[in-house]
């Protein structure tokens, strides 16, 4: 049985848990959040610890193999921090940091401390994700001409208190879901040679984000938007198209080829159980990061996230 501490108590968590529950190989068995309200909730439903300070929750380490961090964006370094001051493993929501400051001090803290700490990005879990870097990298579809990647979350569904209208919890569309998009795109591509970004700004925070990242001879085009658009991503080769389903969580991938009838269809799914048994399968073999993406890389992609906050002037506390 694989333990868990939470700290947190929102919807995520209970989201997590009861998908985690379903394969009946993990326990939550510690929660720590400032809200005690929905912690006490949580608890008593998960017949889980209930603490009232998260240094109490850090003392009681035997409880658990490893903490899962589903706190607002603005919250995540601190709470890294005082994990990895414990030895604690850590795994974060996304984004891992607000800023490349912060995770940078994260990366020195973890050599310092000896200890684990990763990015939950269940999209690089995903074995459909697996088969889309082949078919990328494979050249058989000719040279890429452009690429198109879309994801937003449903403002309707949303309620005025949400994070994601908070500045000063990290919110906004950008750090909130486009992390996904830009994720996919560094682990495919790389770094771009240059940046454009245009945004739809309300209360300081951005609602509506179209990116541009110029490669030498492509571009791949992010849209992320707190409003209804398709989550798909679409490459848009010499020889054909390869369109993915549910982009930022996979799971179908359909290649057509022009001039040709046939077409491929590879099914796949993305899971959140995927992305915890692979982080305790790191904490077995001693690893002190994931084995899916580095720290370095999680530090060039909110590098990035940097300079496009940075072009629409997107800035958050103590920065």
């Amino acid at each position: 049985m694989y333990k868990l501490g939470i700290i947190g108590s929102g919807v995520i968590v209970s989201k997590i848990y009861k998908i985690l529950k379903s394969c009946g190989d993990f326990e939550i068995s510690a929660i720590f959040s400032r809200n005690k309200k929905t912690a006490k909730k949580l608890a008593n439903k998960y017949n889980a610890k209930i603490f009232d300070n998260v240094e109490e929750f850090l003392d009681n380490k035997n409880l658990y193999s490893l903490v899962y961090i589903a706190t607002p964006h603005s919250s995540h370094y601190e709470y890294i921090k005082l994990c990895l001051k414990e030895h604690v493993p850590v795994l974060v929501e996304k984004p891992i940091t607000i800023s490349s400051n912060e995770i940078k001090d994260v990366i020195l803290m973890n050599k310092k401390y000896d200890t684990y700490v990763s990015e939950a990005m269940w999209t690089l879990h995903s074995d459909i994700f697996y088969s889309l870097k082949n078919i990328v990298h494979s050249k058989k579809l000719g040279k890429l001409k452009e690429a198109t990647f879309s994801f937003s979350v449903y403002k309707s569904k949303l309620s005025k208190n949400n994070r994601i209208f908070d500045k000063n919890r990290g919110g906004g569309a950008l750090l909130d879901i486009g992390i996904y998009l830009i994720t996919i795109a560094y682990i495919l591509f790389g770094k771009p040679l240059d940046i454009k970004i245009k945004a739809k700004m309300y209360h300081e925070i951005d609602l509506i984000d179209k990116i541009e990242f110029i490669y030498k001879d492509f571009i791949v085009r992010i849209n992320t938007s707190i409003n209804k658009i398709k989550d798909k991503l679409v490459f848009n080769y010499q020889n054909g198209v390869v369109k993915v389903y549910k982009g930022h969580a996979p799971k179908k991938i359909v290649v057509k080829y022009n001039n040709n009838l046939k077409r491929d269809v590879i099914k796949g799914k993305t899971t959140y159980q995927k992305e915890f048994y692979d982080t305790f399968n790191d904490l077995d073999l001693n690893n002190k990061e994931s084995t899916f993406v580095k720290l370095q890389d999680n530090l060039e992609i909110i590098k990035l996230m940097d300079e496009c906050r940075n072009k629409i002037n997107l800035k958050f506390q103590n920065e």
